[in-house]
């Protein structure tokens, strides 16, 4: 089957939409894990980074799209990459300490990650 180009180009946007939405669900769940490692509320996020309470409770909620500055903020803070906080990165560091983080895996991958990690560690 030949595309034409119009077609290509909506399943080109298509894509694009999708690794957007993807980029934006990880965002929320990074940011709300990371304020998590502090205990920290979102009103405390907003006051940290100096916006409002609201324009932060639509950062986590995806609804507003957080400017660099602020995303730049964040990732020095929490000590981590901004492409961590974007998903687009799964290792991070509390207090020095490496994390990979498995949201995104189902429970045998989960087993089969702790499964590799125990066998290296026998053998140092």
């Amino acid at each position: 089957m030949v595309l034409s180009t119009k077609q290509k180009i909506t399943r080109k946007e298509k894509r694009q939409s999708a690794l957007s939405q993807n980029v934006k669900i990880m965002t929320k769940l990074k940011l709300k894990e990371l304020r998590k490692t502090k205990n920290w509320t979102q009103a405390d996020m907003a006051e940290e980074f100096n916006v409002n309470d609201k324009v932060y409770q639509r950062y986590e909620t995806e609804i507003t799209q957080m400017p660099y500055d602020i995303l730049e903020a964040i990732a020095k803070k929490f000590d981590v990459t901004t492409d961590y906080i974007l998903g687009m990165e799964h290792v991070h560091k509390v207090d020095g300490k490496k994390y990979i983080s498995v949201e995104n895996l189902n429970d045998s991958e989960i087993l089969l990650i702790k499964q590799l990690i125990d066998a290296i560690s026998k053998k140092r």
